[in-house]
């Protein structure tokens, strides 16, 4: 399958975050501002406009993370 938990797919999605990461130390340390301040330099929104919005995400993706639904892992022998 194209999409899904599969190990791959979760293997990509790893390294991109990963990529992620690393970017944001880069732009702290080029910029001497933190990620939200980040945000602000390029959105151009206050900083107390985008911590609601952050706080938010967090929130529901944790819950998200509790309550994961439906989804099901598919194993290398399932992919075949």
């Amino acid at each position: 399958p194209i999409f899904g938990f599969t190990k791959s797919n979760e293997l990509f999605v790893g390294r991109l975050a990963q990529l992620g990461i690393a970017f944001s130390l880069i732009g702290e340390i080029i910029t001497g501002k933190g990620a939200l301040a980040q945000l602000n330099i390029e959105t151009g929104i206050p900083i107390n406009e985008i911590e609601p919005l952050v706080l938010f995400n967090v929130i529901f993706f944790f819950v998200a993370a509790l309550n994961p639904g439906t989804g099901k892992f598919v194993t290398d022998e399932d992919e075949e």
